[in-house]
């Protein structure tokens, strides 16, 4: 992110402000169809500073701003598109994954008062929808253009020897799935994906998948994103918070350069792919920093709510602790030493007793306990006080044996 003074003043869609801008403007038909485009430098004056919370109360019909009452018909027509263009990218086989963002809720202090999965609703996914189509467009500009070097988002097939493997050891757990033994491509996962949606522990399963897949990179060369299906994407949306966008800026004004003709395209090809190695390695650099400082928060905020009970899931388990998560997004580990004696079944990655019946597996329900903390290794300890899933499993075999 380039510094606040910047992204947040001279370079922010301010209302009632000229900022000078690069646009992507897109004619689409009724069915989501890029018909004609332009892009181009521009003025944009916002009218208004508006949020996802307030437009999100607009598109269900619920309440509407006073504020908002000019722009509430353009609300509702983008709506209509956002609905359609998630109908297309669900017909060409878009992998939706789980959405496992955490939201930190601060006090005026600093202190952290809550913490929560972050929800998304229409708004949200009309933003995503729209930022996706621009950066498509502007792809297959420069894809189209071709002499000159760009920089795409790549997200590469997976090898699917390896995803089936994933989805094996999902059939393990107990999860049925219906629609193929055997993912072969996008559109056959996306049906997993949506059959195993429905279950409360979808975001552990959607991990487990997700991480069984390549990760996008920036790199030069188009091989296309395997997620989106899309043939050729690139990040362009995002120029004050993502250096790959602000290249693609930066290319896009060299396109109307009087003396194109003159630069070194061999050279420029060059300095773009150590940008896209740089950029791809920070990326990653900076998702690990971000686990670390959530780690961190996690841990500042359970000191003040230790002996307290959350309900959460079993997310890996091994022959030292069994990993958990909280549904408001809390990570942590339990001790397994409070635990009734059991056996570690590697295969199913799950805990069986002596009657080889399964105590504790990934993706149960789990009441847990804040125990402590583990300074050393940023950790947090819970305690399982009970199994939910298989207690409710109980509950239902005993209605349905006096039914």
């Amino acid at each position: 992110m380039l510094p606040s003074e910047i992204s947040n003043g001279i370079c922010s869609l301010n209302p009632h402000v000229d900022r000078l801008t690069i646009s992507c403007i897109m004619e689409i038909d009724q069915q989501a169809e890029i018909r004609d485009y332009q892009i181009c430098k521009s003025v944009i004056n916002s009218n208004i500073k508006m949020t996802y919370e307030d437009v999100n109360q607009v598109l269900k019909k619920a309440t509407t701003p006073p504020s908002y009452y000019p722009f509430e018909k353009n609300l509702l027509e983008m709506q209509e598109l956002s609905n359609i263009i998630t109908i297309n990218k669900e017909k060409r086989g878009y992998l939706k994954f789980a959405n496992t963002e955490v939201e930190i809720i601060e006090g005026k202090d600093g202190s952290v008062e809550k913490i929560q999965k972050k929800q998304t609703g229409l708004a949200e996914e009309l933003i995503e929808n729209f930022m996706v189509m621009a950066n498509t467009c502007v792809a297959t500009h420069l894809a189209w253009i071709d002499f000159i070097p760009t920089i795409y988002r790549n997200h590469g097939e997976p090898d699917f020897n390896k995803v089936n493997m994933t989805l094996d050891f999902i059939a393990n757990l107990g999860y049925r799935l219906r629609t193929a033994k055997n993912a072969t491509n996008a559109l056959v996962l996306q049906k997993i994906l949506h059959q195993l949606s429905n279950k409360e522990e979808f975001p552990i399963l959607s991990t487990l998948i997700l991480r069984s897949m390549q990760r996008a990179e920036y790199n030069t060369n188009n091989i296309g994103h395997f997620a989106l299906e899309l043939q050729y994407y690139t990040h362009f949306t995002s120029p004050i918070r993502r250096f790959p966008d602000l290249k693609i800026h930066q290319i896009l004004k060299e396109l109307t350069n009087p003396n194109l003709e003159f630069i070194d395209f061999n050279a420029m090809e060059k300095e773009l792919q150590e940008i896209c190695y740089h950029s791809s390695k920070k990326e990653r650099q900076a998702d690990i920093s971000e686990e670390e400082a959530k780690k961190l928060i996690f841990m500042k905020y359970i000191e003040e709510h230790l002996e307290e009970y959350f309900e959460g899931f079993i997310v890996d388990i091994n022959t030292k602790e069994i990993k958990v998560q909280a549904k408001n997004g809390l990570l942590g580990v339990a001790s397994l030493s409070n635990l009734t004696p059991f056996k570690f079944n590697e295969k199913k990655k799950c805990l069986i007793n002596d009657s080889k019946q399964i105590m504790l597996k990934i993706g149960h329900t789990v009441l847990l306990k804040a125990v402590g903390i583990d300074d050393e290794n940023n950790k947090i300890i819970f305690s399982i006080e009970k199994n939910i899933t298989l207690e409710e499993k109980k509950q239902q075999k005993l209605v349905k044996k006096i039914g």
